[in-house]
């Protein structure tokens, strides 16, 4: 069980690097608070437009997606196989997993997740430079 981690942890490695360039794969998590990521969006970037190329969501109902590896482990083929340079993920969970016209009026707070309600999404997210 050495080695149980091992992607989560060459993610953080990945995020906490400087800045290389594009592709930029951006990591944003999400859940129904501030503690639990029951959700993970990863976009590609390819350039400075920042028009995705391919946007991946992962979703679990039982664990914190932050640190199940078999997911970073998914997260990490798809950061290789767009060659990206640099990701930018800064770990916190920066809103309710739900989206709006998936269930959600434009506009509306979501019924489901009360503690974000009257809460601003995080902002505080690494800006490539």
């Amino acid at each position: 069980m050495k080695h149980a981690k091992r992607f989560t942890k060459e993610l953080e490695q990945m995020a906490a690097r400087s800045p290389s360039g594009y592709p930029v794969a951006s990591v944003a998590y999400f859940g129904p608070d501030d503690q639990v990521a029951t959700k993970v969006t990863v976009s590609i970037l390819p350039d400075e437009t920042f028009k995705p190329s391919a946007t991946e969501r992962w979703h679990s109902v039982t664990s914190d997606l932050r640190y199940d590896d078999d997911v970073n482990e998914e997260i990490l083929n798809l950061v290789e196989e767009h060659a990206v340079k640099t990701v930018l993920m800064d770990g916190r969970i920066i809103g309710c997993p739900h989206e709006e016209g998936l269930g959600m009026e434009s506009g509306k707070t979501c019924g489901e997740c009360a503690w974000w309600v009257n809460r601003r999404k995080g902002n505080k997210a690494r800006v490539l430079g």
